[in-house]
């Protein structure tokens, strides 16, 4: 009698293990895996929700795998971590200059005690057992000084949203594949238990995209393919007295900008009720009439921000702590930065620590805006500025015309604007520009609390800090074994001018990346991007004043030159790099005869 493939459910407490459980589970032909995302408690719902689904074994990790095992009766593997994977977050940690700490449940702070003695490594390490001491003893250690935690993902999540710098202890491909075979083993003795839910894996296969069930008590029972986040379970708990207990109820919901249509109904297994909902997703319009015009809200822009660079990195640096203070109070701001600074990712900060952030997030494009959207703007009765308690973005300010600025700024103070809302202008300004007059008379007026990202040019002793941090998110997202830069490569991104910013940052980045092929991302790669982007991104340096006309380019490069060196006080390597070229190249142009 042919073997039944070895179904396993695997959970995952961070993305980054889901992509590398994934593909662990390929050198094994007679393994079917379903892997979902969910640490603690939202690992242990997953399992309440799919234990039943056919699964023969469970595989997860640390503190999510004990929670498991308290609500199934499946066996649980736990993929143990190794000191290789301990010492590969402690060598990323090491280019962080800051003092760390290893913090985690003892399968982890276990490996970690073990490398330390062997390795005689002077590492501090702090043992939990349960989920509730994490964020008491993550406080402690912040009042105590520690600014960066390396363990696993609850401390991690809950240290990022305490304003501390955190590593996640990551698990390798050699201790998935090892978790997998010891399920292997243990999955073949419980095929006989399995239990199947065949009504619901016959409905969703034949009529949504995906399902979700509610017990009679309106408690999650399940969800297929994946689970579904606790606002939406909401949602579909208030509409269980509008179900007919005989027919079916349609009704629409967006989430996250994506449209679905949902069907209800009642459905009886034995003396059991559910209720069972259908989701089917529909297109929505890839644009509509008013193009210059989006409203979020609050989910959508914490989104926004929870997956962008400024903060995955902590790239808004000491701005930070101003952006806290100025959200306290109901005063117009203006953003000011050259392109890619992260203007509008400080915007969506102001919004989300406002009072009124459960108000929409109404963002005007400047740029893009026709001159219908300002008819519609600043003439209808309908308009999201005559509304009270959102926070208006002015996205690309610089651009508005004149005519439309100066009616703005008329709006804003005849109607008191500014008191019934938030204003926010974001300027692009590149280093030395001046404001427009309608900026001006603008800040002036009303009193605007101005903001100025710094470029990158202007951090580079920050550059592997935010580099190092970001490249830790990507591994946990394309599920790889990066440790981090050789020495080489960080000299060249801290070399670089960066005229794109952290948009460009985190472009090269995220591409060295994904082509990484070994733990440690080298320099020739980095040069090898870095050349490409000096010649596609054409941003030339600007030629200094008081040239007179009919000089040769050589001349030019040369009095360029010669102006750094002297903003530089002589010194060669300071000046090439504020030229963006390398000291030979300097030189050569220097005695060029």
């Amino acid at each position: 009698m042919k073997q039944l493939p070895i179904r396993i459910l695997g959970v995952a407490p961070y993305e980054g293990m889901q992509v590398a459980m994934e593909r662990a589970a390929e050198a094994f032909p007679n393994v079917k895996i379903d892997v979902f995302t969910g640490d603690l408690e939202a690992g242990a719902a997953i399992a309440r929700t799919c234990h039943q689904e056919s699964y023969d074994c469970i595989i997860s990790r640390g503190g999510t795998a004990n929670m498991i095992r308290s609500v199934t009766n499946i066996p649980v593997i736990e993929v143990q971590l190794s000191s290789y994977d301990v010492i590969r977050a402690m060598k990323l940690a090491e280019n962080y200059a800051t003092r760390y700490v290893i913090m985690g449940f003892p399968n982890i702070t276990g490996p970690a005690h073990t490398l330390c003695n062997l390795m005689k490594y002077q590492v501090d390490i702090v043992t939990i057992h349960s989920a509730q001491e994490i964020r008491p003893t993550l406080e402690r250690l912040r009042s105590e000084g520690v600014e960066m935690i390396l363990g696993g993902m609850a401390p991690h999540r809950i240290a990022q949203e305490l304003g501390m710098n955190a590593l996640l202890i990551t698990s390798g491909v050699e201790s998935l594949q090892s978790s997998i075979e010891h399920a292997i083993a243990i999955g073949t003795c419980f095929q006989r238990l399995r239990k199947e839910r065949l009504f619901l894996t016959s409905i969703m296969r034949g009529e949504s995209d995906s399902i979700a069930v509610l017990d009679e008590e309106g408690e999650p029972y399940y969800t297929a393919p994946g689970e579904l986040p606790q606002e939406m379970w909401d949602v579909l708990r208030q509409k269980i007295p509008e179900i007919p207990a005989r027919a079916p109820l349609r009704f629409y919901y967006t989430h996250y900008r994506k449209f679905y249509r949902i069907v209800a109904q009642v459905v009886r297994i034995g003396n059991d009720k559910y209720y069972l909902f259908h989701f089917t997703s529909a297109p929505n319009p890839i644009r509509s009439g008013k193009s210059g015009i989006r409203t979020y809200s609050k989910n959508e822009c914490e989104l926004f921000f929870k997956n962008s660079f400024f903060n995955l990195s902590g790239a808004l640096g000491e701005l930070k702590g101003k952006l806290d203070t100025v959200a306290a109070i109901n005063q117009p701001v203006i953003i000011m930065g050259e392109v890619g600074t992260g203007k509008i990712q400080m915007a969506y900060y102001l919004y989300l620590r406002s009072q009124d952030n459960t108000k929409p997030f109404v963002l005007i494009d400047c740029a893009v805006a026709s001159d219908k959207d300002w008819e519609f703007l600043l003439n209808r009765y309908d308009s999201p500025l005559n509304d009270s308690g959102n926070t208006i973005c002015f996205q690309n300010f610089d651009a508005i015309s004149q005519t439309n600025g100066w009616a703005l700024v008329e709006m804003i103070l005849s109607t008191k604007m500014y008191i019934r809302g938030r204003l926010i202008f974001c300027y692009s300004r590149p280093e030395g520009s001046q404001l427009s007059e309608v900026a001006i008379h603008l800040l002036r007026s009303l009193s605007c609390v101005p903001m100025t990202p710094l470029p990158m040019r202007k951090r580079t002793d920050e550059i592997s800090s935010l580099a190092s941090l970001y490249l830790k998110e990507l591994t946990m997202e394309f599920g790889k074994q990066i440790t981090g830069f050789d020495a080489a490569a960080l000299e060249q991104l801290r070399g670089f001018r960066w005229p794109g910013n952290y948009i460009q940052f985190k472009r090269v980045i995220r591409e060295l990346a994904i082509n990484a092929d070994s733990f440690y991302i080298q320099g020739a790669d980095v040069a090898e991007i870095l050349v490409r982007e000096r010649n596609e991104m054409a941003f030339p340096a600007a030629v200094p004043s008081g040239f007179e006309p009919g000089l040769t380019l050589e001349q030019i490069i040369r009095r360029a030159i010669e102006q750094a060196l002297q903003e530089n006080g002589g010194n060669q390597s300071a000046a090439a790099k504020q030229l963006g070229i390398g000291r030979s190249t300097l030189w050569r142009h220097l005695n060029h005869t």
